[in-house]
């Protein structure tokens, strides 16, 4: 393992130091528009009127459904490694608004559709420790 760094030394002081570059580079690029997008999604869905269902499946997967004005569901996939599972998809058509597994995020690519039609049994492969949020779409 070998010693601590020198918390007095130059050196420790020159690894330490924030590098500002970095944010234009790869994934420290992405990364602050993906908590940005966050935030957003937080601040006008989220409430404290929101009710909640939890189902979960096998240990694998958290399906979270949270009613206000509207519907939208998170699905949670905790795995260190990609895994399929059958979900009983609630009704209605849903659009993927999120993925955390898709390029936009940073991710290798998604293999979820961007919109599902629910009430019956779905199966999808999920992509490890990662997460989507759907919307309901309103006919009208």
């Amino acid at each position: 393992m070998g010693e601590p760094p020198d918390p007095q030394g130059e050196e420790t002081f020159q690894r330490s130091k924030l590098q500002h570059e970095l944010k234009l580079q790869g994934e420290h690029k992405v990364l602050p528009g993906y908590y940005r997008e966050l935030l957003q999604v937080r601040k006008k869905f989220i409430t404290s009127n929101s009710t909640t269902e939890v189902l979960i499946y096998k240990k694998k997967a958290l399906l979270t459904r949270m009613d206000n004005d509207q519907d939208f569901i998170i699905l949670f996939h905790f795995d260190r490694k990609e895994n399929r599972v059958t979900l009983a998809w609630p009704a209605g058509t849903w659009r993927k608004e999120l993925d955390s597994a898709g390029e936009r995020c940073g991710g290798g690519g998604s293999r979820i559709l961007p919109e599902i039609r629910g009430n019956e049994e779905l199966q999808l492969s999920l992509e490890p420790r990662s997460f989507a949020l759907f919307f309901e779409t309103k006919a009208g």
